[in-house]
C-alpha cells in the first residue's frame, strides 16, 4: 500500500511541474492517436510489473510451505521415458510406497492430456487390496466393457502397464507371438508363473537402465514365484521389495493363483481391450452421435503418432485440404443421383 501511495504522489508531482499545455482544435490522425494509446498502456503495464516484482523481492518469507510429493517425483523424473513420466502422472494410487494405476486411470491416459485433478494420491490400505481382490471378475466374465466396469477398483503395476501398451499397438496377427513369449514351456498354456517372467525381464532391464548390479541370468528362468527380490526401491515408485497380486493377475489365473491361460482366451482378452479403448475415443469425439467427421478421426490416428511438430502440421494441413476437395465431389454426386 505504501508503494501504491509513493507512486501516486510522485505522479502527481510529475503533473504539477510540467508546463501549462494548450489545446488545439485541429484533429489529430487516428494513427496518431492509436500509438499514444499503446504507448500509455505500455507505460502503465512496465510500472506495474516492475511495483509487483520490487514488492516480491522485498518482501520477507516467514515461512515456505514445502514441496508435495508429487512435485518431488515430477522434479526427478527429468531423466525417466515418456512412458515412465506418463505413469507417474496418471497413477492414482499407492501402496506402501509402490505407484499403481486404477483401470480407469489407464483408460484416462490414452484419452486424456491430462489426469484428473487430485490433491494427492489414494494410499490403499490391506483391507482395501482384499476389497479389490475379491471384487475383481473372474476371466470367463471378461468383455468390451471390463475396465469401464471397475473404475477404481482395482491397481495396474507399471510393468503390467508396459505389456496393456504393447497389447494396444499389437496388430491381431502378432497376438500368437505374443502369447507364445509367455508360453516358456510351449505346452499351450500360461500360468502365473510364466507371466511373472515378463516382470522379471522389466526389472533387469530396469536394473541394468539405473546402473545396478543385476544376479545371474539364469534367474529369469526361475519359477520363484516370490520376485520380491528381483525388485529395487527406486525414488519414483515404480519398482518396491514386495508381492502384490494385481488386478491382471487374479483376472487371469484367479485368486489362488491357480487358473491357467490358454492362448483363445488370451486372444479375446487383447481384442476386448483393444474394442473398449477404440470405443472410449469415438465416444470422445462424437459426443453422442452415431458419426464423427473426418478431422476428427485423422485426430485420433495422429494423437499417439510421435511426428515433429512441422511434420503433423503439414499432415493435418494436407488431409484437410483432400477433405475440402473432396466434399464437393461427393455433394454433386448425391446430387446427380438424386
Amino acid at each position: 500500500m505504501s508503494l501504491l501511495c509513493r507512486h501516486l504522489r510522485f505522479c502527481r508531482y510529475l503533473k504539477s511541474s510540467l508546463p501549462v499545455r494548450f489545446y488545439s482544435n485541429v484533429p489529430q490522425s487516428k494513427s496518431l492517436q492509436a500509438w499514444k494509446i499503446c504507448l500509455g498502456v505500455a507505460a502503465g503495464m512496465g510500472s506495474m510489473y516492475w511495483a509487483l516484482g520490487f514488492k516480491e523481492k522485498s518482501a520477507v518469507h516467514a515461512y515456505r510451505a514445502p514441496r508435495k510429493r508429487e512435485d518431488e517425483l515430477l522434479s526427478k523424473a527429468v531423466k525417466l521415458t515418456s512412458r515412465e513420466k506418463r505413469f507417474i502422472k496418471f497413477a492414482s494410487v499407492e501402496f506402501d510406497g509402490q505407484l499403481y494405476m486404477t483401470p480407469q486411470d489407464f483408460l484416462e491416459s490414452f484419452v486424456e492430456d491430462e489426469p484428473r485433478p487430485r490433491l494427492k494420491r489414494r494410499v490403499l490400505t490391506q483391507k482395501e487390496l482384499k476389497c479389490i481382490k475379491d471384487e475383481t471378475p473372474t476371466f470367463h466374465k471378461g468383455s468390451t466393457q471390463l475396465f469401464r466396469t471397475l473404475r477404481d477398483k482395482g491397481i495396474i503395476s507399471y510393468t503390467e502397464y508396459l505389456f496393456l501398451l504393447t497389447i494396444l499397438t499389437k496388430p491381431q496377427t502378432g497376438f500368437r507371438i505374443a502369447f507364445n513369449m509367455f508360453d516358456t514351456d510351449g505346452n499351450q498354456r500360461v500360468d502365473k508363473n510364466e507371466f511373472l517372467v515378463m516382470e522379471k525381464i522389466f526389472s533387469h532391464a530396469w536394473k541394468d537402465k539405473r546402473g545396478l548390479s543385476s544376479d545371474n541370468n539364469n534367474e529369469l528362468n526361475s519359477k520363484d514365484t516370490s520376485a520380491e527380490k528381483d525388485f529395487v526401491d527406486d525414488e519414483q515408485g515404480l519398482q518396491r521389495k514386495h508381492n502384490v497380486d494385481t488386478t491382471l493377475l487374479v483376472h487371469f489365473f484367479g485368486k489362488t493363483g491357480d487358473n491357467e491361460l490358454r492362448y483363445e482366451g488370451f486372444r479375446r482378452f487383447m481384442e476386448n481391450l483393444q474394442t473398449e479403448v477404440l470405443e472410449m475415443e469415438f465416444q470422445e469425439f462424437a459426443k453422442g452421435a452415431e458419426v464423427i467427421s473426418e478431422l476428427d478421426f485423422a485426430r485420433i490416428m495422429l494423437r499417439y503418432t510421435y511426428l515433429d511438430i512441422r511434420v503433423y502440421v503439414f499432415v493435418y494441413y494436407s488431409i484437410f485440404i483432400y477433405i475440402k476437395n473432396s466434399l464437393p465431389r461427393i455433394k454433386k454426386k448425391k446430387k446427380e443421383k438424386f
